[in-house]
């Protein structure tokens, strides 16, 4: 609750915002996380981080095409979040899309992602489904 306190009222600026997202997300409220991750990305829309966030939590609920389009947005603003391409992987990999999870496999790995965690995650995800 003293979290939630904290952050009830931020200012509309991204940090703040993604800091009342995290608040959320400790005290396990989802639809209010996705709201707040929701006006991060109005509030930046340029910004990759709101993006990038925002995708994970939608994988996470399965709601897939939604975490790909997050996540492909975050790419686009930076080049450089090895984890947004490892995320859309999975999410690819859920869907059976197994080459475009390759491919970012394969750019996750040149941005510093280890190569080996990339691999057995995505083959025990394939191994569940």
């Amino acid at each position: 609750e003293r979290s939630l306190a904290m952050v009830e009222n931020p200012k509309d600026s991204v940090t703040p915002l993604l800091l009342q997202a995290e608040a959320y997300q400790n005290l396990g409220l989802t639809p209010q996380v996705l709201e707040s991750l929701g006006k991060a990305v109005e509030a930046g829309p340029q910004e990759a981080p709101p993006y990038y966030i925002r995708g994970g939590t939608y994988r996470l609920l399965g709601q897939l095409d939604l975490a790909i389009a997050d996540l492909s947005q975050s790419s686009l603003l930076t080049h450089n979040y090895g984890m947004a391409y490892y995320i859309r992987a999975l999410a690819y990999t859920e869907l059976g899309r197994e080459a475009e999870a390759e491919e970012d496999i394969e750019q996750a790995v040149k941005l510093g992602v280890d190569e080996n965690s990339l691999m057995a995650a995505n083959e025990e995800l394939k191994e569940s489904r």
